[in-house]
């Protein structure tokens, strides 16, 4: 999970069933330069799916040019803002997908997206590879739980969240409120977490923990909010 590019910061990333992604800046700017898109599926026929998905997706006759060197297999996409500008590469490592996106390739033509994903494919090749017929190790939830269970609109909630990182890493939590109550989850000062409430209804409080390398799993817990 930890991509590094000098000239270029990424405040966190963002992760949806596997799917991570991430938003590069340069330190002076609000809008991203560029964004990297990752998923780590269980095989590596998920993975060639990603990429015939995205390839199919393409508003193009024209075959993409494919990219030497770079993965197992890697196409790239050319920009007409500038000459040899490049809009997009992506390219596959054995169960993993990446795609490196210029955010607007007209504010910034000369990215190397193509070297940039050479560093990514050489991070890849450094991780222990997996046995034949083995899947990706997942982060396991060991502890989801709400301090209470039924409780007035406004009120904090404690969240107890333990989870363990097979690839011993430091897991990535992701926070998604579902049902017609309102609320939000926050890290207050003292370090732990907590479910504030702002509005009657159930809360059904989904966690997606992404691990070191990528792998995700869900859990959920829930709780009925008041009016009064």
């Amino acid at each position: 999970n930890e991509l590094d590019f000098d000239g270029f910061v990424a405040p966190g990333f963002e992760a949806d069933a596997g799917r991570v992604v991430r938003r590069f800046h340069r330190p002076d700017a609000e809008q991203p330069a560029f964004l990297v898109t990752s998923h780590v599926a269980d095989t590596a026929a998920a993975a060639h799916a990603d990429l015939v998905t995205w390839l199919a997706g393409l508003q193009s006759p024209q075959r993409m040019p494919s990219v030497e060197g770079l993965g197992d297999v890697a196409y790239m996409g050319a920009s007409g803002a500038a000459e040899g500008a490049v809009a997009w590469v992506a390219f596959l490592r054995g169960n993993v997908f990446v795609r490196l996106s210029n955010f607007d390739a007209h504010l910034e033509p000369g990215l190397a997206l193509v070297d940039m994903a050479r560093a990514i494919d050489l991070t890849l090749l450094e991780a222990p590879q997996l046995v034949e017929g083995a899947r990706p190790a997942r982060p396991m939830v060991q502890t989801l739980s709400l301090s209470k269970t039924e409780v007035v609109a406004g009120a904090r909630v404690h969240l107890e969240v333990e989870v363990a990182d097979a690839n011993g890493g430091k897991p990535h939590l992701q926070w998604t409120l579902g049902g017609a109550g309102l609320g939000y989850v926050e890290r207050a000062a003292d370090g732990e977490l907590y479910l504030h409430t702002t509005g009657p209804g159930r809360i059904d409080l989904e966690l997606e923990a992404t691990s070191s390398m990528g792998t995700y799993t869900r859990a959920q817990v829930s709780l009925e909010v008041w009016d009064d």
